[in-house]
C-alpha cells in the first residue's frame, strides 16, 4: 500500500509521494540523521543480494551530473532529492550542446567506474533550475508494464540472457536482441537516441507497436536531422546511432571531449559572426570517428577590414563533394568543370578525377609498386595530369592522360610538379644540400634551371599563376634559411624571388595556400588557435588582408575557381598512444589525444612509465604527459609553447623545443614538476630532432642538416656531421644519423666525438622514416617508421641495426604508425595517427 506522510522508512521519514510505476513508489522524504530532504524508491518487493551490491558500487559513483545514491533497504533504495524538470526539446544548438556535454559527462565518470545505465532515456534525465543535468537512476533501472504502441517499456530481468532490459523506444540494438552483456557503448546508442529527439523533437524510431519499434532499431537507419543543428552534431550523433558497437565510440570520455570542443567552438563562433547551417549530403558512417566531427562546423561572416571600412563580407556556404571515403588535394582543370584529387584506394593514393556538379568519380592510376600519389597537377589545355610519387622521399614525377592509360615517368627523384603554358615544368628536388629545392623542368630536353627557393617542408604545393609568369611556394630564399619561412613570390621569367608581405598574418601558421584565378592575391589557409581562417593576400603586397570564412578542421589543400567559389581538402588526424608488448600481440590504446599542430606526433618513454606525446590544446603545441588509465595532461609549466622534437634525460628530465616557430631553442624541465631548468639557444636555426647521452651530460642535436652536440648545462656547440636525424644509442659513445638523399634516407653509425662513419645496411624494400629519442635498445634493436612503396599509410617495424634486418611489427592500411620507443620494462609505445580526409566547396552569396 502507498505509503501515507509521517510514515517512517527506517531514519528516513516519508513527506509527501513523487510518483508511481510497475514496481513500487517514490517519494520525497526527510533524513532525521542529517535533516536533509532525500528521494527514496520503495519495491514491492525485497530487493535482492546481487541489487543491493549494485547499489552500492553506484553509491560509489560521486559526479555532479549523476543523482547520487545514499542508501539501501530492504525494499527501499534512498537517493539525492533532485528538483528539476525533464529534458525537452530546446531552442538553440548551444543549449543542446550543452546538455549533450553534461550527460556524457556523467556517464563517463559511470563508465569509468564500469557501471552501464542500461535504461537512459529523458524520463530519467532531469535540468534543475541551475541548468545542471542530473542523470537518474544510473543502472538500477527496472520497470514494467504491458507492450503496447503508446506505452514502450516492458518488463524486463537483469539476471536472464535472453530477455531485454530497459525501454524500447531508447534500447540499443543490443538490447533489443536479448544480449545479456552490455557495454558503455550501449548507453552511447541510448544517448544518441535521447540527443535526436531533443534536436528533432521526435523519437527516432517510432513505430505503431513495441515489436515494430524493436525492429527498427535493429534494422532501420534513423531520418536527417534537421539542417538547423550544427553539421558536427549530427556526425556525433550518426556515430552513437551505429548499428554495430564498435562502431561508436571507444570510449565514452572520447565522446564527451568531441562535445565539450563542438560547444567550445560554437561559442567562438557565435562570439564572432552569425553561422549558417551547411547543406549535408547523405553520410557515410565512418565519417563519425574522432575530430572529423569539427569539419566544417561553423561558417563565419567574413570581418570587416581591420585597416579601413569596407563593404560588409559576404557569407559563405559549404556542400561536401563526392568521392571516395578519402579524398585530398583537390585541384580544378583549366575550365573548372572537372576535379582532379587523391582518391585512397585500397590503403594508397592514385590519381582520379571528378564531376563536382554530379559527383561521378574515376581512378586513372593503378601502380602500387612505386610509392603513393601526392601533388596533381593540369596540363594548361586539360588533356594530361601530372603528379609525384613518393615514400619517404620524392620518387619521380609521372604524367597520365586525362582519359585514361598508362602512366609515364617524367623525371625520377622529384615531386611537387606545377604545369606551365609552354610546357615546361615547376619541380622540387632534394639539392646537394640536401635541401628541398624549387627547379625548372624542359621534359622534351631534360633540362633544369634551379630556381633560388628552398620549399619549406615535403608536403608544400607549388602554386602558379594562369599565365605562367610566376609561381608562389612556401620556404626560404636560397642563402637565407634557418630563420622563419614565408610565403615566397618566384618571378619565372627572371629566375628571381621575394617574400610576399602579409601584415597581420603569422607565416608560422600557414598550412595551404592558392594563386586566385586573376593571378591578384594568394588565398592562405592558417591556424587561428584552435580554427583555420581563409584569408586573401594581395600579391602586390598593397591593401589589407580579406578574411574569408573559418573552419574548424585543417585545410590540408585548396583551390580556387573561376567562379569566386573555393574547393577545401578538409583534414582531421586524430592520434592515438599505443601500447604493445615487444613478443607482440594485441596493441592496447592508453589514450587519444588532439593531433599535434606541427604534424610530427613523436612520443618519449619516460622511467617513471608515463609517456610524453605533442598535442595542439587550442591550436597551440603543448607536450602532454600520459598514465596509464589516466587523462594526457601539460607536462611542462609554461605559457609558451612546448613542443617536439623531444628527448628524455637522465635525472628525471626532459628536452624539447620552445617558444613560437620556427623554433629554435632546447629548454630543459624537471618532469617531477614541470619546472623549467635551463634554456639553450644554439643558434643554428630550427631545431629538427634531439637526442642524449645516456648519462644525460650531452645533447645532440640537428639544424640545418648537420647533427650538433651541446652540454646539457649549455656552452659551446660543436658540429659532429651531415645529418637530418639523429638518435643516440644507449650504450657507448655511438650515434645514429638519418640523411636525405634524393632517393632514398641512408643510415650511419657515427662516433659521438665525430670521426670514421659506418653504414648502416637496410633492405631499399622497407623505406625507414624519421627516428625517435628512445627508439634504440641496449642491443640494437630500432624502433622505426616503414613508408611501403604499396602504402600510403606508415607500419612500425624493428630494424637490427647489425645485420640491417628489418621486422615487421604492427600495421593497420588505415592509419600511421609514426613515432615509437621502448619503455624501461621493454614495453614498445608508440604514436597511431588516423585520417579523416573530404572535399568541401565554399561559395560565397550570390555566387
Amino acid at each position: 500500500m502507498p505509503l501515507a506522510p509521517g510514515a517512517r522508512l527506517g531514519p528516513y521519514e516519508i513527506l509527501a509521494p513523487l510518483g508511481a510505476g510497475g514496481m513500487g513508489e517514490v517519494y520525497t522524504a526527510r533524513d532525521t540523521r542529517l535533516d536533509r530532504t532525500v528521494a527514496i524508491k520503495v519495491s514491492r518487493q525485497q530487493f535482492s543480494e546481487r541489487f543491493e551490491r549494485e547499489a552500492r558500487a553506484v553509491a560509489a559513483l560521486n559526479h555532479p551530473n549523476v543523482c547520487q545514491i545514499y542508501d539501501v533497504g530492504p525494499d527501499y533504495l534512498v537517493m539525492e532529492y533532485v528538483e528539476g524538470t525533464p529534458i525537452a526539446p530546446v531552442d538553440t544548438p548551444r543549449k543542446l550542446l550543452d546538455i549533450a556535454v553534461q550527460l556524457s559527462d556523467g556517464l563517463a565518470a559511470a563508465h569509468a567506474a564500469r557501471i552501464v545505465h542500461r535504461d537512459l532515456k529523458p524520463d530519467n534525465i532531469l535540468i534543475t533550475r541551475e541548468g545542471r543535468v542530473k542523470i537518474l537512476d544510473f543502472g538500477l533501472a527496472r520497470t514494467e508494464a504491458a507492450f503496447g504502441p503508446d506505452d514502450p517499456t516492458v518488463k524486463v530481468m537483469l539476471t536472464d540472457p535472453g530477455t531485454t532490459l530497459g525501454t524500447i523506444a531508447y534500447m540499443s540494438p543490443e538490447q533489443a536482441r536479448g544480449e545479456a552483456d552490455l557495454s558503455a557503448q550501449s548507453d552511447q546508442f541510448s544517448l544518441g537516441l535521447v540527443l535526436y529527439e531533443l534536436a528533432a523533437r521526435k523519437r527516432a524510431f517510432r513505430r505503431g507497436s513495441a515489436v515494430e519499434t524493436m525492429t527498427a532499431i535493429i534494422r532501420d537507419e534513423a531520418d536527417p536531422l534537421p539542417a538547423t543543428v550544427p553539421t558536427p552534431l549530427r556526425w556525433i550523433v550518426e556515430r552513437l546511432l551505429a548499428k554495430e558497437p564498435a562502431e561508436r565510440y571507444d570510449s565514452t570520455r572520447d565522446l564527451y571531449r568531441e562535445l565539450r570542443q563542438v560547444r567550445d567552438r560554437l561559442a567562438e563562433s557565435t562570439a564572432s559572426g552569425a553561422l549558417q547551417a551547411l547543406p549535408l549530403k547523405p553520410r557515410r558512417r565512418w565519417l563519425g570517428f574522432a575530430l572529423v566531427a569539427f569539419v566544417a562546423a561553423v561558417i563565419l561572416l567574413a570581418a570587416a577590414s581591420w585597416l579601413w571600412p569596407q563593404p560588409a563580407a559576404p557569407r559563405w556556404s559549404a556542400v561536401q563533394l563526392g568521392g571516395p571515403e578519402i579524398a585530398m588535394y583537390p585541384r580544378l582543370s583549366p575550365d573548372g568543370h572537372l576535379l582532379a584529387f587523391q582518391a585512397m584506394v585500397g590503403g594508397n593514393t592514385q590519381v582520379a578525377v571528378m564531376k563536382p556538379e554530379s559527383g561521378n568519380w574515376n581512378v586513372l592510376t593503378q601502380r602500387r609498386d612505386l610509392g603513393f600519389v601526392e601533388f596533381v597537377s593540369w596540363s594548361p589545355d586539360g588533356g594530361t595530369l601530372y603528379f609525384s610519387r613518393r615514400t619517404e622521399v620524392p620518387r619521380g614525377i609521372f604524367s597520365i592522360p586525362f582519359l585514361g592509360g598508362e602512366e609515364h615517368l617524367v623525371l625520377e627523384n622529384a615531386g611537387n610538379p606545377a604545369a606551365l603554358p609552354d610546357g615546361t615544368l615547376l619541380v622540387v628536388r632534394i639539392n646537394q644540400q640536401r635541401r628541398f629545392q624549387l627547379f625548372r623542368f624542359w621534359p622534351e630536353t631534360g633540362k633544369l634551371q634551379d630556381l633560388p627557393v628552398e620549399v619549406g617542408g615535403q608536403f608544400r604545393a607549388v602554386q602558379t599563376s594562369r599565365d605562367g609568369t610566376r609561381a608562389v611556394v612556401f620556404g626560404h630564399i636560397v642563402g637565407k634559411g634557418g630563420g622563419r619561412p614565408s610565403l615566397i613570390e618566384v618571378d619565372l621569367a627572371k629566375a628571381s624571388a621575394r617574400p610576399l608581405v602579409a601584415k597581420g598574418l603569422d607565416y608560422a601558421d600557414v598550412r595551404s595556400f592558392a594563386i586566385s584565378p586573376d593571378g591578384a592575391s594568394v588565398i592562405v589557409a592558417a591556424r587561428a588557435k584552435a580554427l583555420l581562417r581563409i584569408v586573401r593576400i594581395p600579391l602586390d603586397g598593397h591593401g589589407p588582408i580579406q578574411e574569408l570564412f573559418t573552419v574548424t578542421s585543417d585545410v590540408a589543400a585548396l583551390d580556387a575557381g573561376a567562379d569566386g567559389s573555393l574547393v577545401l581538402n578538409l583534414q582531421d588526424r586524430p592520434m592515438d598512444v599505443m601500447s604493445l608488448a615487444a613478443s607482440g600481440g594485441q596493441p592496447q590504446k592508453l589514450v587519444g589525444v588532439p593531433p599535434s599542430p606541427t604534424d610530427r606526433d613523436t612520443v618519449v618513454a619516460l622511467p617513471d612509465g608515463r609517456v610524453v606525446t605533442g598535442a595542439g590544446v587550442s591550436g597551440r603545441a603543448r607536450l602532454l604527459a600520459v598514465g596509464r588509465g589516466k587523462d594526457a595532461t601539460p607536462l611542462i609549466n609554461t605559457l609558451e609553447e612546448t613542443d617536439e622534437p623531444m628527448t628524455a634525460v637522465a635525472g628525471n628530465r626532459i628536452a624539447f623545443a620552445i617558444g613560437p616557430a620556427p623554433r629554435q631553442t632546447i629548454a630543459l624541465a624537471n618532469t617531477s614538476n614541470g619546472r623549467i631548468v635551463g634554456r639553450i639557444s644554439p643558434g643554428k636555426g630550427s631545431i629538427d630532432s634531439l637526442s642524449t647521452s645516456p648519462d644525460g651530460q650531452t645533447l645532440y642535436f640537428t639544424a640545418g642538416g648537420s647533427v650538433w652536440s651541446v652540454a646539457s648545462g649549455g656552452g659551446e656547440v660543436r658540429r659532429i656531421c651531415a645529418g637530418d636525424w639523429v638518435v643516440a644509442k644507449p650504450a657507448g659513445a655511438t650515434l645514429v644519423v638519418v640523411r636525405a638523399e634524393s632517393s632514398q634516407l641512408r643510415l650511419f653509425e657515427v662516433p659521438s666525438a665525430g670521426g670514421a662513419e659506418r653504414e648502416i645496411p637496410i633492405d631499399p624494400r622497407f623505406p625507414v622514416g624519421r627516428p625517435n629519442a628512445g627508439s634504440i635498445r641496449g642491443d640494437d634493436q630500432m624502433l622505426v617508421s616503414l613508408a611501403m612503396a604499396d602504402s600510403w599509410f606508415t607500419s612500425l617495424g624493428l630494424l637490427d641495426l647489425k645485420s640491417g634486418r628489418f621486422t615487421r611489427l604492427a600495421g593497420d592500411g588505415v592509419s600511421d604508425l609514426v613515432s615509437a620507443a621502448w619503455t624501461r620494462d621493454g614495453q614498445i609505445v608508440y604514436s597511431r595517427v588516423g585520417l579523416v580526409s573530404t572535399m568541401w566547396k565554399f561559395t560565397p552569396d550570390g555566387k
